[in-house]
């Protein structure tokens, strides 16, 4: 946070003269007061940091809860694969591991593990940025409400901090809300739904063609549907259901176990977003079980890019020296796109790792365990195409 700027006060002791009373009296009294600035400074930082322990705590729970069951549905996934390809092999390489191209870069984000054309510039339709301050500005007409199933009751504890923590652009920030119940209830899950008004005074109009979501605990929530309210009706964001984080799990639908995600899709006009979360694991605790379930940011507004196409690289290793490549597959988030928006050629790594081009159609065999793939992806559409994986399948010869 930041610090009071400290006025030294003059010196009022005189050199071998007389120091008035009502002097000491005003030093007193500003020293009195600077104690308590310097004591409630202190409050409010360790408050805040309980907050970030807190919070840390409990991403580090969910995050040892989530490698065990990666590392059961890895095994399961590996055995299925050997039955499924025979003696055919597969890479995979999520986007914040491909390169862009110096010349003509692709927009690569960490956060999202997503590829996308570059971008010129994004403007929130939650928060405006202050330029003086170099802080984020909630105006006060934008609403949060927050419903829960099941609700709050006698039985039922809800403790939340600030809900704004989701929606102030701050990434040092959680909305995180605790959830205590009996065990005797027998509540296995908890589900809420976040509604988000678009504040009127910011904005020159609602338009938006992107939504970005960061649960909290990370991996540890379901994200079940987003919505955008238009005249008095709700409609599922376009591309939803067709993201490639969108699964099923024994007849659940939606985007399981969450990481950060962001959603392009066309100009649409909106005054709410909805936003349906879902907590499964809880954590027990005497004799009740604790809920937790919230966002780091969940957020509304609209891209702009600065061209229709980037390139990229991303390098394999392959187990033999001669290959054949069957089959190099984007796994694009939004699959509603339609036309080419993915291009690629296959060079061949020789023993100085220089590239050297060996087709751009497939299958292709090459001598050697290292190749390049160098990718383009272009913008065909209204709706900015995105990837978050590059997958290889592959056969070595004998």
């Amino acid at each position: 946070m930041d610090l009071p700027k400290v006025k030294l006060p003059e010196s009022f002791c005189k050199y071998r003269g007389v120091t008035p009373s009502q002097d000491i009296t005003r030093f007193m009294k500003d020293s009195v007061e600077d104690i308590h600035t310097l004591f409630a400074i202190l409050n409010e930082n360790k408050e805040e940091i309980e907050n970030i322990k807190n919070i840390s705590n409990i991403e580090n729970l969910f995050l040892f809860n989530k490698n065990q069951l990666l590392n059961t549905r890895i095994e399961e996934l590996e055995k299925q694969l050997e039955e499924l390809l025979g003696n055919q092999r597969t890479i995979t390489m999520d986007a914040f591991n491909i390169i862009p191209d110096p010349l003509n870069a692709c927009a690569i984000s960490q956060e999202f593990n997503q590829l996308t054309v570059p971008i010129q510039k994004y403007v929130s339709k939650f928060y405006l940025y202050d330029s003086l301050s170099g802080k984020n500005i909630v105006p006060p007409s934008l609403s949060v409400t927050v419903e829960q199933t099941p609700e709050e009751n006698q039985d039922i504890i809800i403790t939340d901090n600030n809900l704004n923590y989701m929606v102030d652009g701050d990434s040092t920030t959680c909305w995180q809300r605790k959830i205590v119940a009996p065990k005797s209830l027998g509540i296995h899950e908890v589900t809420v739904e976040v509604r988000i008004s678009i504040p009127y005074e910011i904005v020159s109009n609602r338009y938006i063609n992107t939504i970005s979501i960061c649960p909290h605990p990370i991996q540890g929530i379901d994200i079940l549907d987003i919505q955008y309210k238009h005249g008095d009706s709700y409609k599922r964001i376009p591309g939803f259901s067709e993201h490639s984080s969108y699964s099923s799990e024994n007849g659940e639908y939606g985007i399981l176990h969450a990481r950060p995600v962001r959603f392009f899709f066309n100009d649409l006009e909106a005054s709410e977003i909805k936003v349906s979360l879902r907590q499964r694991t809880k954590v027990e605790e005497g004799d009740n079980d604790i809920f937790y379930i919230g966002a780091y940011f969940i957020d509304a507004g609209y891209t702009t890019f600065a061209r229709d196409d980037g390139e990229f690289s991303a390098t394999f290793t392959l187990s033999g020296i001669n290959n054949t490549i069957s089959n190099i597959i984007a796994v694009i988030d939004n699959k509603t796109i339609s036309g080419d928006s993915f291009q690629y050629e296959i060079y061949a790594l020789n023993e100085l790792d220089v590239p050297v081009f060996v087709s751009d159609k497939l299958p292709a065999t090459i001598e050697s365990n290292k190749i390049m793939v160098k990718g383009k992806i272009v913008k065909t559409t209204d709706v900015a195409p995105s990837i978050a994986k590059i997958r290889l399948l592959y056969q070595t010869n004998l």
